[in-house]
């Protein structure tokens, strides 16, 4: 797949296999290449930068309490 998407002509990986690279997903790219090209390229580091931000203030809403009056709404919807 990485091959298809990194080429003379598009020398980037997609956003999709940026975001794979970063979360460290298993699947058949070779990380070993998407790594030595951001490396070498400012326009994926900064999509990598913009990635770990969003994941960063994903996991820290996610690890806020939920509010009551959001928890009895949802409570309340169940029952619909």
């Amino acid at each position: 797949m990485l091959e298809k998407t990194i080429s003379e002509k598009n020398p980037c990986p997609t956003d999709h296999d940026l975001e794979l690279y970063l979360l460290r997903v298993h699947y058949d790219l070779p990380s070993r290449k998407i790594q030595s090209h951001v490396e070498s390229c400012p326009i994926c580091q900064d999509k990598l930068r913009q990635l770990q931000e969003f994941y960063r203030l994903l996991d820290q809403e996610m690890a806020r309490p939920i509010p009551r009056e959001a928890y009895l709404l949802a409570q309340g919807l169940e029952d619909v």
